[in-house]
Order: C-alpha cells, then sequence, then structure tokens
C-alpha cells in the first residue's frame, strides 16, 4: 500500500514537468475537444421532462398508462381554478364571464382562420371543456332519464333562476368540490387535451389536415367534444413524446387569454401537467439565478484569498470547461437531460472549486517558502495530487451508485455529476499547470514589497506559516483549535441537543404523515 502511495505522488509531482514540456500540443488538445463537446451541447442537448420520463420503459405503471391512453385517449390536461372577486361563482356577473370564457376558448380551438398567430393555434390541443356551464345532469321523467346541460341549454336571467341552479348544481354529488367549492368562491375547469396521443405519423398542430364546421353550444345541443380515436384494438400505435416547449407555450397562450380585461372579475390558478412543466422551468431559472451567486461568491472568495486574477480566471475556466464536458459528451451520446442538469452544476463548481484551491494554496505555500515556480508547482501536486484524487474517486463512486436506482432521471443525473467531478479532477491535474505556467499568481517583487512594509524583509527561507499566518483568515482559523478544546463540552451538549430536537420534530412529522397519530389525516387533501 506504501509503494502504491509512493507511486502516486511522485506522479504528481512529475506530472507538471512533463506536460509543460508539451504545453502547446496540451492547449491544443484541450481546445480542440472543447469545440467539439460545446458544439455537441449547442446541438444535440435535450431535455426530457415529461413525468413519464421518471420511469422506465417496462414499468408496470407506464404500461399501464399507456393502455389507458390507447383506449381513453389523453389523461394529461390543465384544471383551471377561478376565484370569484364577489365570492360567489353563481352571482350574475361569474356567470356571464363564464360563459364568455367558454364562448372565446371554442372560438380559438374551432373557428380559428388558418393565418392566427401561433399562440392561438395551441387552443387546437383543447378537446373538451368541462365547467358549470356545460356540466350534465341527470333527470328521470317517467321511465326516462333526460342528460341535460346545467347553463348552456338554459341559461338563467334572474337572480331566481340563478339560485335554482345553485341548488340543482349543490344536488350533484359529481359537480361538488369539481366544479365549485362548498362556499361557492371557487369554480373549476376541466381542459381536456391532446398531450401525449399524438400518433408519430401526425403532423403537431398542423391545423391543415382537416376542417370542422361546428355550432356554438348556445347555438346547438352539442358539448364541442372532439375525442381522439387511436383505436382500442391497435395498441401498437406510437405517440410523439411531449416536449417542455409544447406545455409552455400552451400554458403562456391559456395565461394570455386569462389575462384578458374582461376576466378580471376571475383570479386563475392553473394545475396540471403544463401548469407544472411552467413551474419547473421558473424553478430553473430561479437555479440559474442561484447557480450565478454562487459563481459570484466564489470568484469573490478567489479573489479574496489569493489577490490574484489568474487564480480567479483559471479555476473558473477548469470549473466552466469540465460542466460543458460532461454535458456535450452525453449529449452526443444521445442521453436526454432533465432540470437536474442544474444540481449537477452545483456539485461540479463545488468539488472543482475545491481541487484547484488545494493546488493554489500549496503552489504559494512553497512559493513563499522561497522555491522558484515550477519547483512550487511540483511540489504543490505532490502534496494534493493524491488528497483531490481520493476525494474524487469517493465522489465519483457516491453520485455513480445512483446509476442504479429505478428512476431513470436519477440515474443520469448521477451519470452527469461522476462525469463532471471526474472531468474537473483531470483538468485540475493536466491543464491547470500548464495554464498556471502561463500566468501564475505569485508576484516576487510583489511579495518582496509586502514584506518590507511589514517590517519582514528577512531571508526568502522564512517558514511559510509565519508567512501564512499574517492573513486575518489564517489567524482566526488559528483560534478554532484553542477554542474547540476549552469549550468542547458545552459545544457536545449544544450538538446533542440540536440533533434530538431534529430528531423528534422528523420523526414526529413522520408519523403525523402516515396518519399513526389521533387526528392525522395521512397526508390526504381534500373535503
Amino acid at each position: 500500500m506504501q509503494s502504491l502511495l509512493t507511486f502516486f505522488n511522485r506522479f504528481f509531482e512529475t506530472a507538471p514537468q512533463t506536460l509543460l514540456r508539451h504545453r502547446i500540443w496540451v492547449l491544443s488538445g484541450f481546445v480542440i475537444v472543447t469545440a467539439v463537446l460545446v458544439v455537441g451541447m449547442l446541438t444535440r442537448f435535450t431535455m426530457e421532462m415529461s413525468l413519464e420520463s421518471w420511469f422506465k420503459d417496462d414499468d408496470p405503471a407506464k404500461v399501464s398508462l399507456e393502455k389507458y391512453r390507447h383506449q381513453f385517449g389523453s389523461d394529461d390536461g390543465v384544471y383551471i381554478v377561478y376565484e370569484a372577486a364577489d365570492g360567489d361563482v353563481f352571482s350574475e356577473q361569474s356567470l356571464s364571464i363564464l360563459r364568455q370564457f367558454h364562448h372565446d376558448l371554442d372560438a380559438l380551438r374551432f373557428f380559428a382562420e388558418s393565418g392566427e398567430e401561433a399562440l392561438h393555434s395551441q387552443f387546437k390541443r383543447i378537446e373538451r371543456i368541462d365547467s358549470l356551464f356545460n356540466a350534465r345532469y341527470l333527470i328521470a321523467e317517467g321511465d326516462t332519464l333526460i342528460s341535460e346541460k346545467l347553463l348552456a341549454n338554459d341559461f338563467p336571467q334572474t337572480d331566481k333562476e340563478r339560485e335554482a341552479k345553485r341548488q340543482l348544481a349543490s344536488a350533484q354529488d359529481a359537480f361538488q368540490l369539481a366544479f365549485f367549492s362548498d362556499d361557492y368562491r371557487f369554480g373549476g375547469i376541466r381542459l381536456k387535451t391532446d398531450f401525449g396521443v399524438v400518433p408519430l405519423s401526425q403532423t403537431l398542430l398542423s391545423g391543415e389536415a382537416e376542417s370542422v364546421d361546428l355550432l356554438s353550444e348556445e347555438q346547438a345541443d352539442f358539448d364541442g367534444d372532439v375525442v381522439l380515436d387511436t383505436g382500442t384494438e391497435d395498441h401498437n400505435v406510437a405517440f410523439q413524446d411531449m416536449q417542455m416547449e409544447e406545455y409552455l407555450v400552451f400554458m403562456t397562450a391559456l395565461r394570455e387569454l386569462s389575462e384578458r380585461d374582461e376576466y378580471r372579475h376571475f383570479t386563475f390558478y392553473f394545475t396540471g401537467t403544463a401548469a407544472m412543466m411552467e413551474f419547473a422551468m421558473n424553478n430553473m431559472a430561479q437555479a440559474a439565478g442561484l447557480l450565478l451567486l454562487m459563481m459570484l461568491v466564489v470568484l469573490a472568495l478567489l479573489w479574496f484569498l489569493f489577490r490574484s486574477w489568474s487564480a480567479v480566471v483559471w479555476p473558473v475556466l477548469v470549473i466552466s470547461c469540465s460542466a460543458f464536458w460532461s454535458i456535450g459528451f452525453l449529449s452526443w451520446l444521445g442521453v436526454e437531460l432533465s432540470n437536474m442538469v442544474s444540481l449537477s452544476f452545483m456539485l461540479i463548481l463545488a468539488v472543482g472549486v475545491a481541487d484547484c484551491v488545494h493546488v493554489l494554496s500549496a503552489y504559494l505555500y512553497y512559493r513563499d517558502k522561497g522555491l522558484e515556480h515550477r519547483a512550487a508547482m511540483a511540489r504543490a501536486y505532490r502534496k494534493t495530487g493524491m488528497p483531490i484524487f481520493l476525494t474524487t474517486i469517493t465522489t465519483m463512486a457516491g453520485m455513480s451508485a445512483l446509476m442504479i436506482s429505478d428512476l431513470p432521471q436519477i440515474g443520469i443525473f448521477g451519470l452527469n455529476s461522476a462525469l463532471g467531478v471526474g472531468v474537473a479532477f483531470v483538468l485540475t491535474i493536466f491543464l491547470l499547470p500548464v495554464l498556471l505556467d502561463i500566468w501564475h499568481p505569485y508576484h516576487s517583487t510583489h511579495h518582496r514589497r509586502k514584506r518590507h512594509a511589514k517590517g519582514e524583509e528577512s531571508s526568502e527561507a522564512r517558514s511559510a506559516d509565519s508567512a501564512i499566518a499574517n492573513s486575518r483568515l489564517q489567524a482566526l482559523l488559528n483560534r478554532i483549535p484553542a477554542f474547540t478544546t476549552r469549550a468542547s463540552k458545552p459545544i457536545v451538549l449544544v450538538y446533542f441537543a440540536l440533533f434530538g430536537v431534529f430528531i423528534v420534530g422528523g420523526g414526529r412529522r413522520f408519523i403525523q404523515g402516515s396518519g399513526l397519530l389521533p387526528g392525522a389525516g395521512g397526508g390526504v387533501v381534500g373535503g
């Protein structure tokens, strides 16, 4: 074991010297590989955001879903909750606006012109609209059951008629909590769409395959229901995969319609996969903002620690290329990533910065000790190479373990993270020495001037510990061991107290969620 460690230490020590003799080839290879992988990232990068992507193709749940879609059409729609400003969805204004909303949706999805704008064309994906306006109820006349619409065929004109409609709707068990809330403050609209059931042979949203001459619901007793018939006998029909952009464009069109001035009486809330994809995209934008903030913090810390632009630029270059390389490689392989790619970025950032900071700190340590540039770099890599290698291997092993997960997206996240961390190590070992040889953070004249200003112009062989102790950060760190030794018992007591609080809180939350406590709802929401 000792001989193996010695071998690695010697390898990390001699690697920089070997690379520097061929730095033109190293830089050329780096530029070429980066260009190829960035092209792959820009041209082949895809993100799979559908819920189905979280399940394997042979997963029973996904197989059952496919069977359902072949027989009944899409299960993927949008449920709109609207809140009436007057607190009553059965008021005269609320019912009138609901009727107008229905008519506008029907006009956009049925009677749109061929030259309509792209956003409005998204409403053609709506196959059915269900709400209080066209909700059906059954009445018995003798031996006959008659299906009637609540409002569409007999729209109430007076307060008495509206109250009668309220009582009729309240008597229908299927209406309550589906089309209105218990206190009549909220209403619901279900939009059935063709999401996920468009055959591969069909051109999505072409609008030219067929023309349908339909009357409005107020003119004829027609539901306006167009259900995709995929055939119940042929279960080999392949459907187009839904992409996030399709959900986002649909939600943009729907929000544009709901924000019109004539609907200000309603406050709309959207649920369903399309709304979830919109929420996920917003989260990705927030994650991008957090990643940018993390990068700014890293830049500030690197400048504070090393006071050199080279110590800021080179680590950022290594980290960025590590992320681009991993994503570009997976893109060339045709791997579809998810929004968890932002988490991979954060992990690569954390590990990559740690690798570079280890090397730079050791390099400056030996420069302050009096070694020349290349000798200091060789000693720095001998000192830090093995620790960086071990932390990289353990991190990659931990992330690679996620690849055995039953959830494909978790496995891809583990693969991308492990690959990015590995690339960060490779670039730190084989590229960073060449970059430091071109532009390194230590300037002997500057450091001599600093020592002279502090009255420390002595021999260059002064101890590195004295040089490092001059920094305020190191002085603070030096005081920590003494503090923890003096306050060891209080620190341990506080730790166990906090740990106990977390255990009790987490256990109670788990018990409440499982419904084991009296009065616990078992995590089920609803009336």
